[in-house]
């Protein structure tokens, strides 16, 4: 079997993994559509581009595991205050667009993190610029802006050893 047909292979199977799992449906419709879906992304997006770090299988689910409660913890922290703002009769909000600038050198931490950002209230990524920039809409600058770059720097963290992420001239 070619690299690039098993890294295709490993992606489907760890996608279909992850679509059952966030479903939690496991009927033969869900398998098939899942398994659809996971084929889909795989062809569009390509072979992923890294592989398992140091700490192996066992490491990156730990990994995952952590950042996927720093995300929920995110997700809570900007629903209340989102919540908040929008129960007040004159809600202080100050709308604008952040810049949010990446650390890694990697398409699939920038696609993370732009969901990480995207998932949470009050935020949503607009744009991805060439140079992997972060363009964030948010519902207040001011405190978005102050926390975004210490936010990003915690999701490539959090993401480092789940992705291990290797270039192509590390890998040869």
């Amino acid at each position: 079997m070619s690299p690039k047909l098993l890294g295709h292979v490993r992606a489907v199977a760890m996608l279909w993994a992850l679509y059952l799992g966030v479903s939690g449906h496991f009927g033969l419709a869900n398998l098939v559509a899942g398994l659809f879906v996971s084929v889909a992304i795989s062809a569009l997006v390509g072979p992923p581009e890294w592989r398992l770090g140091a700490g192996g299988v066992v490491g990156a689910v730990r990994a995952g595991w952590v950042y996927a409660c720093t995300l929920l913890i995110d997700i809570a922290k900007c629903g209340y205050d989102v919540t908040l703002r929008t129960l007040q009769r004159d809600p202080n909000i100050a709308p604008g667009i952040i810049a949010v600038r990446p650390h890694a050198n990697s398409a699939a931490v920038t696609a993370i993190s732009a969901h990480g950002i995207t998932v949470t209230p009050g935020e949503m990524v607009v744009a991805i610029g060439e140079d992997g920039t972060l363009y964030a809409h948010c519902l207040d600058v001011t405190t978005s802006g102050a926390s975004a770059q210490g936010g990003q720097e915690t999701r490539e963290a959090r993401l480092a050893p789940v992705l291990s992420v290797v270039t192509e001239t590390q890998a040869d």
